[in-house]
């Protein structure tokens, strides 16, 4: 089962952990796709880790994308959903 688990990608495993929490696909979705994807998510990983892929970043750059992510207006419009991503990667994070 860790050989399989090492051979995976991250983003495999964040998607089949929140599967293991009964998240919805839809959610799942979102959150592994829709949240790493979005071009503001992305411009403010890559200015405060020098990388754009939230899943090269470790859990304290996770937190403060979420403090920076959480006041920016795409965010608030979008009814928190990219903080809600990024939080629930970071739960994921820190369950390894």
């Amino acid at each position: 089962y860790i050989l399989i688990l090492n051979n995976m990608t991250t983003k495999q495993q964040y998607t089949n952990w929140m599967r293991q929490k009964g998240l919805s696909p839809a959610t799942i979705k979102k959150y592994s796709e829709d949240t790493p994807n979005n071009f503001e998510v992305q411009n403010v990983l890559l200015r405060q880790t020098g990388s754009a892929n939230m899943y090269n970043c470790t859990a304290i750059q996770i937190e403060h994308a979420i403090e920076t992510v959480s006041n920016m207006e795409f965010d608030i419009v979008g009814h928190k959903m990219y903080s809600a991503g990024l939080k629930k990667y970071l739960s994921f994070l820190r369950s390894l």
